[in-house]
Parts: C-alpha cells; structure tokens; sequence
C-alpha cells in the first residue's frame, strides 16, 4: 500500500469515526436537556414599600394646595428652609407634618396659613388637615 493510500484510509476511518460519534452524543445531549431544564432564576421579591417623610410631606402639600382658594399661587417653605424637619414620624407608616404655605385669598393678597397635617402612607389615607 502506498503511502498516499494508508493517508487517506486514515482520513476515512477518523471523519466516520467522528460522525458515529457525533451521532450518538448530539442526540444523547439534547434528550438530556430536554429532560433536564435549566432552572429558572427567580426573580427578586420588591422590595417592602416604606414610606418615607418627604412622601409625608408631598402627600400633605398636595392635600394643602386642594383645599387653598388659588391652589396656584401656593407657596410651600423652600427646600433652603429644611422643610423636612416640620415632619414628625409617629410610626407604622404615619406622619405628622406641620408647616406653612403662601396662598392668595378672595381679594389677591399672599396671606401666611400655618397647616397640620396627618398621614397614614401605608393605608394611602389623610387622617387629618387643619389649615389656620
């Protein structure tokens, strides 16, 4: 046998050998993941919501603005005045804020009205609003 002819009597053995074998593995693998899903990552549980005293705050300045004459003119204690510190955690989701707003009257003029409000964020309810 020539030296050409053993090469590719070689050549020939190992491409069948190699598609046997590939023939039996492939479907092996695919019956194995088919039986054997990857499992699924599960998603993150959210986070509890936990209101928060600029909510309080908002959620009392929205309550505030509805109530005023002219809701637009309402002018809130600025963020330079730490409105933060007129809100008082009362616990479980409740909040007392205590401020003031600049709102226009019946006649046009920018009257001071001090406000008392009560929250309950986790029940999304207004307990109380006084406006003086």
């Amino acid at each position: 046998m020539s030296h050409d002819a053993e090469r590719e009597r070689k050549i020939r053995f190992w491409t069948w050998t190699f598609i046997i074998v590939l023939a039996i593995v492939w479907p092996s693998y695919s019956i194995y993941r088919y039986n054997n899903p990857k499992p699924r990552a599960q998603p993150e549980p959210a986070a509890a919501y936990e209101p928060t005293a600029t909510d309080a705050l908002t959620t009392c300045r929205e309550a505030v603005r509805q109530s005023l004459k002219s809701p637009r003119s309402a002018k809130f204690k600025g963020m330079f005045d730490s409105p933060l510190s007129d809100v008082s955690p009362l616990g479980r989701g409740r909040f007392r804020v205590r401020s003031w707003v600049d709102a226009q009257n019946s006649f046009g003029a920018m009257i001071r009205s001090r406000f008392d409000c009560t929250v309950d964020l986790r029940n999304e309810r207004l307990e109380s609003l006084s406006i003086e």
